[in-house]
């Protein structure tokens, strides 16, 4: 915007406030709304949904909306997730990849456990790395699209470009997360996840 790059991440102590937080039966609702450091007005508002219930899967939708008056410029979002498969005793022999053909996600360890995460839209951009590595800066905004790593401690990164965001302009991106025992269980549950999508979340 204005020529400049802005990052906004949840982390952040200051330049995000959250403007909702609230749990609709299983569903939880976040609304985060972003400033630039040296204004107070609101630039962008993210609107998070999440959803799991006695299955082992997880929806999760993301809403990013320009509430500003001027364009947002080649706008990014990014989702990371450290599984950590087995735990803090045995975090360091996971596995990750990248399926091409499905867009598919894939981190798994030596024990039987196996998460794949899908997208609507499919990412444009993906990483698998160590955790410190997983880092975004004024230099680097591009996620880096290897297939695998492992076995060691990973974290994921998956990247959607959104374009310019003209004012009152939204996008949405839908994720499913799913977990079993075995592979072909786990992807066998991709389906499903997004058939209880359009049930529980909506459109």
């Amino acid at each position: 915007m204005d020529g400049r790059r802005h990052r906004f991440s949840s982390t952040e102590v200051t330049g995000i406030s959250v403007k909702e937080n609230k749990r609709e039966g299983q569903k939880l609702r976040v609304g985060l709304s972003c400033s630039r450091p040296e204004e107070s007005v609101p630039v962008l508002e993210v609107g998070i949904e999440i959803w799991s219930y006695n299955e082992p899967i997880m929806l999760v939708r993301y809403t990013a909306s320009n509430v500003s008056t001027k364009t947002i410029e080649d706008m990014k979002l990014y989702n990371f997730m450290d599984f950590d498969i087995g735990g803090a005793s045995s975090y360091n022999d996971d596995f990750g990849s990248f399926e091409t053909a499905t867009r598919t996600l894939h981190v798994w360890d030596n024990s039987p456990l196996h998460v794949l995460m899908d997208s609507r839209p499919g990412p444009r951009a993906w990483e698998i790395s160590t955790p410190t590595r997983m880092k975004l800066d004024d230099s680097r905004g591009q996620l880096e699209n290897n297939t695998q790593a492992g076995p060691m401690d990973i974290a994921t990164g998956l990247q959607w470009n959104l374009g310019d965001m003209s004012p009152s302009k939204s996008h949405s991106v839908e994720l499913v997360l799913a977990s079993a025992v075995k592979l072909d269980e786990a992807r066998a549950l991709i389906p499903k996840a997004w058939e209880l999508f359009t049930r529980t979340m909506g459109r």
